[in-house]
């Protein structure tokens, strides 16, 4: 990817190719269109700026998600997409906000998946916040382990590099234990 200058398809294929370069590539969308948060200001005055803060979150895992699983085709730019998304973001909390009524369901799948773990199911229902809550209750390494294995891609290997582990193998491990005590968090 080039250092100074922002190009769609470096980070397109960065966040397809996961670990480091989706980290990189993910980090440059963020800081680059965090202008959003700002601007967001004057457009979406009933909001505050951790609602906004929210929604820029929630518009850049959203972004993520599309290109991973390859939703996200290119018709438009990365801008134009992150723009669109975070619009809908803020008016969802709006929404949520001035109303009692229930959530409305952007998508509907044709079928439910059950081959889908916890993890994934969380991370598509963009109830990302609440997953950090329970990673944070178990702690490093842990949540590290989870979070770069099950959102950043980065495989056991890389992992064991970055926090420390002795190989793939430890890291597998410690991921399963983690695992396992996160479903039991969830089921209480």
């Amino acid at each position: 990817m080039k250092k100074n200058r922002l190009n769609d398809k470096d980070i397109i294929e960065g966040i397809r190719k996961g670990g480091r370069k989706q980290e990189k590539s993910i980090t440059i969308l963020f800081k680059t269109y965090f202008h959003l948060v700002h601007e967001g200001k004057g457009k979406f005055h009933q909001l505050s700026e951790e609602d906004l803060l929210t929604a820029y979150n929630a518009s850049i895992i959203s972004i993520r998600r599309h290109i991973v699983e390859g939703s996200f085709r290119g018709e438009s730019s990365l801008w134009t997409f992150l723009n669109t998304i975070f619009f809908r973001k803020c008016v969802d909390i709006i929404r949520k906000h001035t109303s009692n009524l229930l959530d409305g369901v952007d998508e509907l799948p044709d079928e439910e998946d059950a081959e889908l773990n916890v993890l994934q199911k969380m991370t598509l229902q963009e109830d990302f916040e609440s997953l950090l809550q329970l990673l944070d209750q178990l702690g490093s390494p842990c949540k590290e382990i989870i979070l770069d294995s099950e959102y950043s891609g980065y495989r056991s290997d890389e992992i064991a590099e970055r926090i420390g582990f002795g190989n793939a193998k430890s890291v597998n491990s410690k991921k399963y234990s983690c695992l396992q005590r996160l479903y039991k968090l969830l089921e209480s």
